[in-house]
């Protein structure tokens, strides 16, 4: 029935997120589904935000997002899951990705 589960986490509360990831594997066990562990950082695109920075800083971000995530997923779940790290409004870049994971 569900192929894929988008399981979003707002590593700043990750102990939060960290509540549902039973629920979240028995549901992945009992339909055979995919993990996909999402997560999203602020936006660098806009010239005005990204001269603040210095030139590495969004690649830097991007690094410790998914190292983040990665320690995230292999402290919590007992299964390989699909890290995705976003880049973006949170709640867009959600909506973005759930429309194309079950699309796929």
């Amino acid at each position: 029935m569900f192929k894929k589960i988008l399981f979003p986490v707002d590593l700043a509360h990750a102990d939060f997120a960290a509540g549902f990831v039973a629920d979240v594997e028995r549901i992945a066990d009992t339909f055979g589904s995919q993990v996909e562990l999402m997560t999203s950082m602020p936006g660098f695109g806009m010239a005005i935000v990204a001269s603040y920075f210095p030139a590495d800083a969004e690649q830097k971000a991007r690094r410790e997002m998914k190292k983040r995530l990665a320690e995230f997923a292999s402290s919590h779940f007992k299964r390989e899951v699909v890290q995705t790290v976003a880049q973006g409004t949170h709640w867009k870049r959600i909506v973005k990705r759930q429309n194309h994971t079950t699309q796929t």
